[in-house]
């Protein structure tokens, strides 16, 4: 017993490395941002703009088949290196092909392909990593170990981001953007074979297999969505994800096609994100552990429906708050979100078969960002060139978007209302109201 307690120790040290150089490839391929300056490169139309950052997430249902492979093996260490080396490795392709070819159609097909194979393992993995840290990570300091994580792994994220911006910006100078895009594509596959090889030295506890058919464990895994506690996270995080990912991939394009900021501009906007992440990760890791994920997670998306209302009533005239004090704000409570998620997954609700847990969360979630994804890009093409002026701004494409997704993360809240019954004596109107506010605060304070 005390081994084990020893090498989870030194595996947890390792995560925390691994997580920070995986970190670096992130800001890469997984926050949207280079992937759409890249689209912007190559010429591709908006909708892509949408399907780019989103597909890292459609194929989360994928979740289904590694939660049902861990449930019949019990053990995560070789499928985690084996997916973790394709989904990285793969992106040596694209760095390739627009080396030699430009910005031609096969560059174009070849890094389609390219992403939606990476974000395929990518889906994969994830399900695996995180029933291999909820192994790993102890109960009693959970949150403060995955807030300490976040901040060690967000502080590299922003070097990713400095590092592109700066290469993009030298290189477009001279003409040469493609080996902008050849370099930092070249990197993620590095990265993929040093962050395979460490998960090697983690350690990896053989859990109990079961033997059950695939039918069996994907009714078993949607069966734990009668517990009304269970249900109303996996539904939350299936409408907030939906609907964020509507608007949100759309930050960048805005700031790049309507404010004409170059893409460095952009990185530094994703690094001051970042910082404020890093700065508050550990913040949100000890109130998750005084006071739990729900009065987080409240939060965090209230203070995430302020951020994304300020891209939708802002005036472009004042872009300075959009570009510098937004991201600041928006890193401090997407820090919350993200680490009240997580502090969800480890968490013991429902402890019985964490693989089902595990991959019923990542298909639902998949399955709402497929459909934001659908939603926004059927009102890219169909409002393409939308232009209206309300009263004090020019009202586009990317401000409609917005506006939905703020919409939506208001309506997200109402899933942490507790369910009241209907009282005689409380009429419609103020009283109602009142009413509300009540449950409200004293829900919140409970």
């Amino acid at each position: 017993m005390e081994r084990n307690v020893r090498e989870r120790e030194f595996s947890l040290k390792v995560s925390m490395i691994e997580g920070a150089i995986a970190s670096f490839a992130g800001a890469i391929i997984h926050q949207g941002f280079f992937l759409q300056a890249f689209g912007i490169f190559l010429g591709l139309p908006d909708y892509w703009f949408s399907i780019l950052p989103n597909s890292q997430f459609i194929f989360s249902f994928l979740g289904i088949f590694a939660g049902y492979y861990l449930a019949k093996v019990g053990e995560r260490k070789k499928i985690a290196f084996v997916t973790g080396i394709i989904y990285r490795g793969i992106w040596f392709l694209p760095a390739i092909f627009v080396l030699i070819f430009g910005k031609s159609s096969i560059t174009v097909t070849v890094f389609v392909v390219s992403a939606l194979v990476s974000f395929l393992f990518f889906r994969i993995l994830m399900v695996v990593w995180m029933r291999w840290m909820d192994l790993l990570v102890f109960e009693e300091t959970k949150g403060t170990y995955m807030g300490i994580r976040k901040a060690v792994t967000t502080f590299t994220l922003l070097l990713g981001f400095l590092l592109g911006g700066f290469l993009i910006k030298y290189f477009s100078s001279q003409g040469q953007e493609n080996v902008a895009f050849f370099i930092l594509f070249s990197i993620v596959g590095v990265v993929g074979f040093i962050s395979s090889g460490l998960y090697l030295l983690q350690f990896d506890e053989k859990t109990k297999t079961r033997n059950i058919s695939f039918i069996d464990f994907l009714r078993e895994s949607f069966s734990i969505l009668s517990k009304a506690k269970v249900r109303s996270i996996v539904w939350f995080f299936f409408f907030f994800e939906m609907v964020s990912s509507i608007g949100v991939p759309f930050i960048p394009v805005q700031v790049m096609k309507n404010f004409g900021l170059g893409p460095e501009f952009v990185s530094i906007q994703f690094s001051i994100y970042a910082v404020s992440m890093t700065l508050s990760s550990y913040f949100w890791g000890v109130l998750l552990d005084k006071f739990g994920a729900k009065s987080v997670l409240s939060l965090s998306v209230a203070g995430l429906c302020f951020t994304i209302s300020l891209w939708f009533f802002v005036p472009r005239d004042l872009w300075f708050i959009l570009t510098f004090f937004e991201p600041f704000v928006s890193g401090i409570f997407s820090a919350g979100y993200e680490s009240s998620f997580v502090y969800i997954m480890f968490s013991d609700i429902h402890s019985r078969h964490k693989d089902n847990f595990f991959s019923v969360i990542s298909a639902i979630n998949g399955f709402g960002i497929l459909i934001g994804t659908i939603l926004a890009s059927a009102i890219s093409i169909a409002l393409s060139g939308f232009k209206v002026f309300i009263l004090y701004k020019d009202f586009t494409l990317y401000e409609l978007l917005f506006g939905i997704t703020l919409v939506g993360r208001v309506s997200a809240l109402l899933f942490f209302i507790p369910s009241v019954k209907y009282k005689r004596n409380v009429e419609k109107g103020i009283d109602l109201l009142k009413y509300i506010v009540f449950k409200l605060s004293n829900f919140f304070r409970t």
